[in-house]
């Protein structure tokens, strides 16, 4: 049997043979087929980065007089100033001050261990350390700031075999922990997880390679992510952001940043929101590609290959098709299949889908460029597929209802009629939740 091209643009003229194909369908005008809501939506994040990132946060400043300078040789450390002791392998910040760490090590450990209303600032200039338990603790403290000195190199890494399993990262807090700076960021989770926080966990700038036999990020509350670049080898999620007991915790926020992910599972999982506003998130390998409740694309580009979902809207408490979870694409260049109610107020969004034979109106092997004329003959839209496909499910900005459209693939063509389309599909029992 041939392989059939089915094009819709949210068209009527799409049939099926007996073959069960799952087809998910991207859509224009606040419409979606698989699992459809046709209402509106508005977009749960701000657009500016100052509701998500304090002052602090954003500014790796530091007065280098008035610091603690501490160096790291071997098994050995030396403190120049107040607030830090080292003894047996354990570096340990003690009281609210800036920091500034330098050197290589091994079997060491940087403790953060202060009152709860301490600020804390380690400045990472150049540090190479190993441990057999987590390379960075940070116990207690109100907040802590790791910078990345300019044009510094730092590598963190942990064994393979924690005594403390409860400790379960190369570098773990249970404080809001906030990572900025110029510098590289290079962590090693051979345990388990590469970076984890139980509270927030902020990255702003900074280049970032973790890799983890797990979770590259294990993050409890809200992971909020600006103009840094991130390299991810994850044997479990690339990032995993959920929180079990508030429904409000486990968001994801990511504005002008460029994050490639290459996970086992999930390339980002998160149990609330996943918003993108500027940047590229490209998930390279994954079983699925993104998911949380609500997922909304403000702007960027996203690219997502997957063995199962590439986007997964899903709620813990209900299966797919709920109201409560869903998509909402904004704008930008996104490549998705999707579960949940999806709504399209602009952008571009690109679909490779399953390579299973169905039934349509033109008969072609496809695997090739993809592209649409309008009633004038002019190139309204052009994409290069990259894989066979049966199904080509086609929207772009300006599709007119009712507009006759010419759809081209490698000489092949057929002629056909935009019809707004909506419908509301539901799930067999024991349809997959969220895990």
């Amino acid at each position: 049997m041939k392989k059939k091209l089915i094009t819709t643009f949210l068209l009527a003229l799409m049939v099926g043979c007996a073959k069960t194909n799952k087809t998910t369908t991207v859509v224009n005008e606040n419409i979606t087929t698989n699992t459809t809501k046709t209402t509106e939506t508005t977009s749960v994040s701000d657009d500016s980065a100052n509701a998500y990132f304090s002052e602090r946060d954003m500014s790796a400043t530091y007065d280098e007089n008035a610091a603690t300078k501490i160096s790291i040789n071997g098994n050995n450390a030396s403190v120049s100033g107040a607030g830090a002791t080292y003894q047996n392998g354990i570096l340990e910040i003690g009281q609210e001050g800036v920091y500034i760490i330098e050197g290589k090590g091994e079997n060491i450990q940087v403790l953060v261990k202060a009152a709860d209303t301490a600020k804390i600032q380690l400045v990472l200039n150049n540090v190479t350390i190993s441990n057999n338990d987590a390379a960075i603790y940070i116990e207690s403290g109100d907040k802590v700031f790791i910078t990345l000195a300019k044009g510094s190199v730092n590598t963190f890494s942990d064994n393979d075999n924690h005594t403390n399993a409860t400790i379960d990262a190369a570098i773990y807090s249970k404080s809001d922990l906030t990572i900025n700076g110029e510098g590289q960021f290079v962590v090693n989770g051979n345990y388990k997880n590469g970076i984890e926080s139980n509270d927030d966990l902020k990255l702003v700038n900074g280049t970032y390679n973790i890799k983890a036999v797990n979770h590259a990020f294990s993050v409890n509350d809200s992971f909020n992510i600006l103009n840094s670049v991130i390299e991810i080898e994850a044997g479990a999620d690339g990032i995993h952001n959920e929180n079990d007991t508030d429904a409000g915790l486990g968001n994801l926020y990511v504005k002008n940043a460029n994050i490639t992910i290459n996970a086992v599972d999930d390339g980002i999982h998160t149990s609330n929101n996943v918003v993108m506003d500027g940047g590229k998130i490209d998930v390279q390998t994954s079983t699925e590609g993104i998911e949380g409740k609500f997922i909304n694309i403000i702007s960027g580009d996203v690219y997502v290959k997957s063995s199962n979902d590439g986007f997964n809207a899903t709620s813990a408490s209900t299966s797919y098709g709920n109201n409560e979870a869903g998509i909402v694409i904004d704008g930008g260049n996104v490549h998705v299949d999707a579960n949940g109610y999806i709504t399209i107020n602009g952008g571009n969004i690109y679909v490779d889908g399953p390579t299973n034979d169905g039934n349509g109106s033109l008969d072609y092997d496809a695997l090739g460029i993809i592209n649409v004329k309008d009633s004038n003959g002019q190139v309204v839209a052009s994409y290069q597929a990259n894989k066979n496909f049966s199904s080509a499910l086609i929207s772009f900005d300006g599709m007119e209802k009712g507009a006759s459209y010419t759809v081209e693939v490698d000489g092949n063509s057929v002629s056909v009629n935009a019809v707004k389309q909506s419908s509301q599909r539901g799930f067999a029992p024991g349809a997959r939740g969220r895990r």
